[in-house]
């Protein structure tokens, strides 16, 4: 058994909703077979800075390590991502199943909720595998036993502590979350609640902007890191600044602290050249379309398209064609040949290498650590249809 040294971080649990009341009525071999697919998607879905600690029958733990590169915002957005393709994949296994078992007819029963706090832990390895050990690791897990549903009605939420919030560093969002109380035998704990269907029902019924992709120049650039950490990088405007190569970058017009529609990054770039980017579109980890000013009489449209790719991610960025005054667009394109493709293709790279840096100094997890095979997931909804 090796033990490392005590660490600062963000503790998760992803669990379940619902998965000892849906074993109880369905048949124990499909049940199996749902339960891996799920427990296979939360675990697809922790992505850097999140680490995969182990499956604890119907839930997944995981935790991060505080770090300089964290992002309070893309951190919020994994959980919610994940919420979203756990509703998603319900919804698709309801409408190709021909089977009329209960255990396939029941599973539009089944939900997910989440366990965040911020604290104090030890990571141990014993037999290959790590255990998370201290008082608030005890802690998330007493959280999981709450009256929640009863007082607030939500079935589906995430459940931030306090000591979470305050260490998101996004400020503001406390705001719009339903407080929450409860008494556990350590004492008080304030915590904070997000409902999470209404976020399924937002992105599900959103469509994208349409685009004529032909008519924009565009610039790709393959990153080391998975599109969850890539996206912190494109959004925050410390880095924005980097490939933008402007002096800094400024946000206004935050919902609840966070970037989204609506939001204008102001771009600086020396003496009195100031533009703006718009936000007009927000797809977590896939996809950002703005509204650019460079001059107070020019306008376009930009995307920045990510997919993930075996090495990381391919990010591709977009120009679509200037608006305004014939005179201006004209001036503009010219100054877009002869300068802005050289830079824009410089800023992308600048990124890059910033990321590899970062990879390097250990400031950011290898994507790879959390992978776990198969086998590992059968064997774990095995172990949870015998200990509902």
């Amino acid at each position: 058994m090796s033990t490392r040294s005590a660490s600062q971080g963000f503790l998760v649990v992803a669990d379940i909703t619902g998965y000892t009341a849906y074993l109880s009525h369905s048949e124990l071999e499909h049940a199996q077979d749902v339960l891996k697919t799920l427990l296979g998607l939360m675990i697809d879905h922790t992505k850097p800075p999140l680490v995969l600690s182990g499956l604890e029958g119907d839930a997944v733990l995981s935790y991060t390590i505080d770090s300089d590169r964290f992002e309070g915002q893309a951190f919020v957005e994994m959980i919610e991502q994940t919420y979203v393709a756990f509703k998603r994949a319900i919804d698709l296994m309801v409408m190709n199943t021909t089977c009329e078992c209960n255990a396939c007819a029941n599973i539009n029963t089944l939900d997910l909720k989440f366990f965040v706090h911020h604290g104090e832990f030890v990571v141990q390895e014993l037999r290959g595998r790590e255990e998370l050990v201290g008082s608030d690791v005890n802690l998330i897990h007493r959280l999981m036993k709450n009256r929640i549903p009863e007082e607030t009605g939500f079935r589906a939420y995430t459940l931030y502590t306090d000591d979470a919030i305050n260490h998101l560093g996004v400020d503001g969002f406390r705001d719009e979350l339903t407080s929450y109380e409860d008494e556990l035998d350590v004492g008080k704990v304030q915590g904070w609640l997000v409902d999470m269907m209404p976020i399924w029902e937002k992105q599900r019924a959103e469509s994208g902007l349409t685009l004529d992709e032909e008519k924009g120049m565009r610039f790709v650039e393959e990153y080391p890191l998975p599109p969850e950490v890539v996206w912190g990088y494109l959004t925050n405007p410390e880095y924005r600044a980097i490939y933008s190569n402007a002096k800094r970058q400024v946000t206004h017009q935050r919902r609840n602290g966070r970037v989204g529609p609506g939001t204008v990054y102001e771009c600086f770039h020396g003496g009195n050249s100031v533009s703006t980017n718009t936000v007009l579109e927000w797809q977590p980890f896939t996809r950002i379309v703005t509204d650019n000013a460079p001059t107070r009489r020019l306008r376009f449209m930009a995307t920045f398209d990510l997919e993930p790719t075996d090495k990381g991610t391919r990010v591709t960025m977009t120009y679509f064609p200037l608006r305004g005054p014939v005179v201006d667009r004209i001036v503009g394109m010219l100054i877009v040949l002869l300068f802005e493709r050289r830079s824009a293709r410089k800023g992308m790279r600048k990124l890059r290498q910033l990321m590899e840096d970062d990879v390097v100094a250990g400031r950011i997890l290898d994507h790879d650590e959390n992978m776990v095979d198969d086998q590992a997931v059968a064997l774990a909804a095995v172990e949870a249809l015998h200990s509902a």
